[in-house]
């Protein structure tokens, strides 16, 4: 039907099918969105409305009851009245129940759970107030309790104080008699003290509160008595009778703060009455609010049915529609695509012919021929056209192969002559300009043939030398054809060129030039002219003197020379050398032993003392080679230098290194050296001597506190306390920072040196004046003696070493005489040292882990780390040894980072097995508080590990924190704002202060297992352990007991509310692996 149309008449056929489509497709989608917009009306006009009301019943009931829980956990009065409000609340619970009342005002069943919501909620609403106002008042009584407790314990801390001053009073006068009665004053003290920590642990039973008072009345009566006697005995002293009355008023203040109806034990009972209502009603608030979220699933599920079947109901006249419409559109899009399909391969078929035709054509293949039918439309017609074209073209190429190949072979001949010359040979017009030129050419002017062409001659020619034309370039005689030229980059050069006129095969004539670059020519003439310059200028401007010699006789000198040998060359060239010379045996002896190296080509070097013309001798350093190594007959050249200023700095720096700097005292090998010529003087005399190491004790808290100047200004001042204290003969040195030793030569005995140590130590215990500061400082001094203690410098100094180490453990300020054990130790720990130096590198540290476990759930929620050392020569060694060397030397701080590294990575391994408040606790030590980089440090690792922070936990000791409270603070601070949790270890043992409990940023305290071993049969340390958990509980602390090891200790710190343990009842420390596998354990109790 369509083969003989025209592509034309296709085109507009396809045109109409699809505008026909089109307009049909559009109908059916007006049709279906009518459908959706009706569907889509019901639902959000009807449905949605119940849905959204339903839905905000259910969230205000539950603000409703994080508003409850919010107030009931306030810790403040303040806080409580952010909660008064409910009204908002209230408004949109009514404005939602009324919206669904009045919609579903046929459902009688829904109409019913309405009724009985509301019911409900109105009930809740009146339990909420009246838990509104107990909380209120609990908080209230609170805050009383806490200003009293405070108040008796400062007024206990002050009766504490009155008596230590008291006993220490009476200690001085030595009255016996007192001091027996003060022991049981002091005792009720502390009893009445600790009484007030058991307040913090009365049960719920307001009885025991009573039996309080009793116990608090009792103490009072026997305080009482004890005042009495001890005013009995008093003698009358003044300061005992006013201590008494002091602390009779303390007591009274006391007897105030607890006794009366608004007494501490009052307020402690009505809290404990209130907190007992506080707990009955929020457990009738929590089941009514739980019958009021039942009410409101069941009326959910009614709307939800509701809405259910009006949806259903929608859908299924919406799902006949929609089969509707697809139907149709498919017969539609199948019609389309037949046709399409039909008419692509009509066009196709034809622009496929016509394509492979073109190509062969552009591949030179000109026989082509396309088929053409009888019909007209545009195909038969572009292929006559195309063979037409293909017979023209081949006739065209045929006859162009055969002149081209003719002129190519004339080409090659002439190019072939150009391209072998090196010079430029160029064609130009009469005017001048270039029309020809060979590769030379362009490569002499810079440019391409393509870019020079066309180009006047002169433009080539430097500015000053362009000739007029090129009739005067021809006839230039005085130039000899020799130009400056410019190539195209603007670089310069120098040509020489030849033009010539010649008639060219037209009739025309035309200038032929040869040009030839004599650049690098010109420049070597002007180089060896340069050169020549430059070296006669650098001869005389040398820093040095400079002499060509020949046979020894003086050629030529620079001026350094005649001004350092003060001679004009004058006067010296042709000469012999031996005018600068001290003697002739010198000159002769210099001559034989510098002709040994010249003559073999290699180069002389000496420093010898030479003379001048006026006769002064001066100290010249010299330096000699042949000029030509194979014929040093032909000369030489020479260097002189004046190097007696050198000379004497040299010997002055000599003497400087033996002396230190800062003191003045010979320094380390001077010292080692007057040891040695000591100990040969002794052993050639049968005599003795004694070496004395001295080390200041804490020198750095002097440099810390008071900076370096002042620490130097001291040592200066200890140097010349110590020289003072000595006798003339004998030695005194500075080793380095404040270390220093001593030798005493020819001793008459032990006892002797021993007197010289007190007075070494009696001069350096006297005050220090430094900057107006009053400083104190001792020393510690080891002594070792030859022969008895060694018999060469090392042994005695280090023996002294050791003697002196033994001084400091024996508590510093002191002397001691070496002994073999002190070597043993002093050997051991200089091996431990060094092995712990290289203990990381040959992974020898490794980390166990001991489980801290939950105690309400038996779970284990922490684990603290702990670190060990196998040592290659000692095996496994305790902390306790190798924990204190790595702090004296320093190496905790390297140490301490790979153990926290250690520590996140072994965490991060079982992470997934681990609770997600999992606390890792890692120890820190002092040291590494100093410098104040700790937090940065912690921040780079928990980094490059990826370890959450949260999971972290950091422990120090109270004592660690007191030595620097302000540093703690800052550096504290900084890790809890990261999201550390930070924990107090062996609460207890150190710098006992509460104040400090509240000054850090504190979560964790640690009772330390000394209080926790006989916690079940020691009162003492039972009372210890509850008024610990007393404070932790009253500052909102967590408290981890540490040494559980018995079911009786557990049970008890059940009993006590304690949060958390960790010891070997539950579990000793293990390796990563063995921790894995306690982790996947539900319960370690």
């Amino acid at each position: 039907m369509f083969k003989n149309w025209s592509i034309k008449h296709l085109l507009q056929l396809w045109a109409a099918i699809t505008l026909i489509a089109v307009i049909g497709m559009g109908v059916m989608a007006n049709y279906a969105n009518n459908l959706m917009s009706e569907t889509q009306s019901i639902f959000v006009e009807h449905l949605l409305p119940l849905e959204s009301s339903s839905r905000k019943l259910s969230q205000i009931s539950l603000l409703l009851s994080q508003r409850q829980q919010q107030f009931l956990s306030s810790a403040t009065v303040s806080a409580l009245s952010q909660f008064a409000d409910r009204t908002p609340l209230e408004n949109s619970f009514q404005e939602n129940a009324e919206l669904l009342t009045h919609t579903l005002d046929d459902e009688q069943q829904v109409q019913r759970l309405l009724e009985s919501l509301l019911k409900t909620y109105q009930d809740y609403l009146q339990l909420d107030s009246k838990l509104y106002q107990l909380k209120k008042h609990q908080l209230e009584l609170t805050k009383d309790i806490k200003a009293k407790q405070e108040g008796n314990e400062q007024v206990s801390a002050a009766l504490l104080l009155l008596m230590d001053n008291l006993e220490k009073r009476l200690r001085n006068d030595n009255l016996v008699s007192l001091l027996a009665l003060a022991d049981p004053l002091k005792s009720h003290i502390h009893q009445l003290r600790l009484l007030n920590y058991k307040l913090f642990l009365q049960t719920d039973d307001p009885s025991s509160f009573s039996q309080s008072k009793i116990q608090f009345d009792s103490i009072f009566s026997q305080i009482e008595q004890d005042i009495d006697a001890f005013s009995g005995q008093s003698f009358q002293l003044l300061y005992v009778t006013e201590t008494l009355q002091a602390i009779e008023k303390q007591v009274e203040s006391l007897r105030v703060l607890m006794g009366g109806e608004s007494g501490l034990i009052a307020i402690e009972k009505e809290n404990t009455v209130t907190q007992t209502m506080l707990a009955k009603e929020q457990q009738v608030s929590i089941d009514m609010m739980s019958a009021l979220t039942a009410d409101l699933n069941q009326l959910t599920e009614h709307i939800n049915l509701y809405n259910y079947r009006e949806i259903t109901s929608d859908a299924s006249s919406a799902d006949y529609s929609w089969w509707q419409i697809i139907l149709v559109s498919i017969l539609i899009m199948m019609a389309v695509l037949v046709f399409a399909y039909i008419l692509l391969k009509r066009i196709n078929e034809p622009l496929v012919l016509i394509k492979d035709s073109i190509r062969a054509l552009s591949e030179g293949r000109f026989e082509t021929r396309m088929s053409v039918t009888s019909t007209q439309n545009e195909v038969s017609m572009l292929a006559r056209d195309l063979n037409h074209f293909a017979e023209v073209t081949q006739n065209l190429i045929a006859d162009y192969s055969k002149a081209k190949v003719t002129m190519q072979h004339k080409k090659q001949q002439l190019r072939a002559i150009l391209n072998g010359v090196p010079e430029a040979i160029l064609s130009l017009n009469e005017e001048g300009y270039i029309i020809d030129i060979n590769p030379a050419g362009a490569t002499m002017f810079g440019g391409t043939i393509k870019d020079i062409l066309g180009q006047h001659l002169f433009h080539f020619f430097a500015e000053k030398q362009r000739p007029e034309s090129v009739d005067d370039l021809e006839h230039d005689d005085e130039s000899n054809g020799e130009y400056e030229g410019i190539r195209m980059d603007g670089s310069a050069f120098s040509l020489w060129i030849s033009v010539s006129r010649i008639l060219s095969g037209n009739e025309e004539f035309v200038w032929v030039c040869v040009i030839a670059d004599i650049t690098k020519w010109k420049q070597t003439n002007q180089q060896l002219h340069q050169m020549s310059s430059e070296l006669n200028t650098i001869l005389e401007n040398a820093m040095v003197g400079i002499a060509y010699i020949r046979d020894r006789k003086v050629i030529r000198v620079n001026q350094k020379f005649e001004e350092l040998f003060q001679y004009k060359r004058d006067e010296i060239e042709g000469q012999k050398t031996q005018f600068i010379y001290p003697s002739q045996v010198v000159y002769e002896q210099f001559g034989e032993h510098a002709a040994q190296y010249l003559s073999v080509g290699e180069s002389y070097e000496a420093q010898l003392e030479l003379v001048r013309k006026n006769g002064d001798r001066f100290w010249c350093a010299m330096a000699g080679k042949s000029i030509e190594a194979e014929a040093p007959q032909n000369g030489s050249i020479w260097l002189f230098e004046d190097i007696t200023t050198q000379r004497q700095n040299e010997e002055r720096l000599t003497n400087l290194a033996s002396i230190d700097s800062l003191t003045g005292l010979p320094n380390r090998s001077v010292f080692n050296d007057r040891l040695e010529h000591a100990i040969h003087k002794a052993h050639r005399d049968s005599g003795r001597l004694a070496v004395c190491f001295l080390d200041l004790d804490h020198f750095k808290h002097i440099n810390d506190s008071l900076g370096h100047k002042a620490g130097d200004s001291l040592l200066r001042e200890v140097a010349t306390r110590i020289k003072n204290t000595i006798r003339e003969g004998d030695t005194v040195a500075r080793l380095g920072g404040d270390e220093f030793t001593v030798i005493l030569e020819d001793i008459r005995s032990a006892q002797y040196v021993g007197k010289v140590a007190e007075k070494i130590i009696d001069a350096m215990s006297q005050v220090y004046l430094i900057d107006n500061v009053e400083i104190n400082i001792s020393p510690s001094i080891g002594i070792s003696l030859y022969p008895a203690d060694g018999r060469d410098v090392d042994m005695l100094i280090r023996n002294a070493d050791a003697a002196m180490y033994h001084a400091k453990k024996t508590g510093r300020n002191n002397f001691q005489f070496y002994s073999v054990d002190m070597n043993a130790q002093a050997s051991l720990r200089l091996a431990m040292e060094t092995a712990l130096r290289r203990a990381v590198e040959q992974e020898e540290f490794f980390i166990h882990l001991q489980p801290q476990v939950e105690l309400e759930t038996g779970k284990m929620n922490g684990a603290e780390v702990l670190l060990r050392w196998n040592s290659s020569q000692w095996g496994l060694v305790s902390p306790a040894e190798f924990i204190p060397i790595l702090e004296d030397t320093g190496m905790i701080e390297h140490v301490g980072e790979w153990v926290l590294t250690q520590a996140c990575n072994s965490f991060l391994n079982v992470k997934d097995k681990l609770a997600d408040d999992f606390k890792l606790a890692v120890n820190l030590s002092g040291r590494q508080f100093k410098g104040g980089n700790l937090a940065s440090r912690i921040r780079y690792i928990l980094a490059e590990t990826g370890m959450p922070t949260k999971n972290l936990e950091l422990e120090i000791t109270e004592t660690m924190l007191m030595e620097d409270p302000e540093l703690a603070t800052l550096t504290l601070s900084e890790l809890s704002d990261m999201g550390i949790s930070l924990a107090i270890d062996d609460f207890g043992t150190g710098y006992s202060s509460l104040s400090y409990l509240k000054q850090f940023p504190l979560n964790v305290l640690k009772i330390d297992s000394s209080f926790i071993r006989d916690v079940t049969s020691d009162k003492d340390d039972a009372a210890i352990v509850n008024a610990i958990l007393a404070m932790s509980e009253s500052l909102g602390l967590m408290v981890v007991a540490e040494g559980v090891e018995t079911i009786e200790q557990l049970n008890y710190l059940k009993q006590h509310t304690c949060q958390g343990a960790q010891g070997y009842l539950f579990s000793k420390p293990v390796s990563e692996e063995q921790f894995y596998e306690l982790a996947q354990k539900d319960t370690l109790i």
